[in-house]
């Protein structure tokens, strides 16, 4: 299922976010790390050991892949200072 992104900006400001605050965690490129990176929110992109994936381009800083959540957990401290 694709996603607008501007869904998401719309999301990030009902509560009062700016979506390059926002992070947004999922398994599906498709229907979850592209549109997420497209409307400017970062993203985790749980891989759960699948292949390399294909990300794209000037999302150094704002893109994460990890095996699990648990995997994620230092980026999204990180990237809440």
């Amino acid at each position: 299922m694709e996603r607008s992104p501007n869904r998401g900006c719309g999301i990030a400001a009902r509560h009062g976010a700016d979506i390059e605050h926002v992070v947004h965690i999922g398994d599906r490129l498709d229907a979850d790390v592209y549109g997420a990176l497209v409307a400017g929110a970062r993203v985790v992109h749980l891989t759960q050991g699948n292949g390399p994936a294909v990300y794209p381009k000037n999302t150094e800083g704002r893109m994460f892949a990890a095996r699990d959540l648990l995997a994620a957990v230092p980026v999204v401290r990180a990237w809440a200072k």
